[in-house]
C-alpha cells in the first residue's frame, strides 16, 4: 500500500476557519474513501475555481456508466450521494487538443444538490495534472472512445469502475502532480 502525505498551506486566501473545514472534509473523505470507483466530471468552459459547478441533469450518470451502477446511484438518493462522496474524482473542462496547458484536477465531492437549474456539485480539489496526459492513458481510465476522440470531449458526469489512484500512479502521475 502506497502512502500519500498531504500538506495544506494557508496562502492567505482562506481564513483559518476555512482551512479547518477543508481539513475536516479531507479527514472524512480519507476515512471512507473507495478505491473501486471514481467520478469523472467533464464540464465545458468550467475553471473549477470556486468549489462548485453544475452538471446538466440529462448528462448526469446517464452515459458511459455500467447499467448496474447507474441503477444504484443515478437516483441521487441520500444513500447514493453518500456513496458517491467516497469516490475519488477527476474534474476537467472539455478537452481542447490544441491546449497542452489545460489542467485536470483530482479531488473529492463534498456535496451533491439536485436543483431546478441542474445538479450542483460541491468539491474539494487536492491537486492538478496536465489534462492531455489523461488522454494518453484513456484505456487505463476506462474512457470510452479512441485516444483523441473520447469522453474528455463531452460535458457529462459518469462513474468508472477503476482504481483511479493506482492507474495514475503506475502511469507516473498522481493526484497531486507528477511523481
Amino acid at each position: 500500500i502506497a502512502n500519500t502525505n498531504i500538506i495544506l498551506l494557508n496562502s492567505g486566501v482562506n481564513p483559518a476557519g476555512g482551512q479547518n473545514q477543508i481539513i475536516a472534509q479531507l479527514q472524512t473523505y480519507l476515512a471512507v474513501r473507495s478505491s473501486e470507483y471514481y467520478n469523472l466530471f467533464i464540464v465545458g468552459g468550467e475553471t473549477f475555481d470556486n468549489g462548485r459547478f453544475f452538471v446538466p441533469p440529462d448528462r448526469a450518470l446517464t452515459e458511459s456508466i455500467d447499467p448496474d451502477l447507474k441503477s444504484q446511484l443515478a437516483s441521487l438518493s441520500e444513500p447514493a450521494k453518500a456513496r458517491i462522496k467516497t469516490f475519488p474524482s477527476l474534474f476537467m473542462s472539455e478537452l481542447d487538443k490544441a491546449n497542452t496547458e489545460q489542467i485536470a484536477y483530482y479531488g473529492f465531492v463534498t456535496d451533491v444538490c439536485v436543483q431546478s437549474n441542474g445538479i450542483r456539485i460541491e468539491f474539494q480539489k487536492l491537486g492538478g495534472l496536465p489534462q492531455h496526459w489523461l488522454n494518453e492513458i484513456f484505456r487505463e481510465l476506462a474512457l470510452d472512445g479512441r485516444p483523441h476522440i473520447n469522453e474528455l470531449s463531452r460535458t457529462h458526469w459518469t462513474i468508472k469502475r477503476i482504481d483511479l489512484l493506482y492507474e495514475l500512479r503506475i502511469a507516473g502521475l498522481n493526484g497531486f502532480g507528477t511523481t
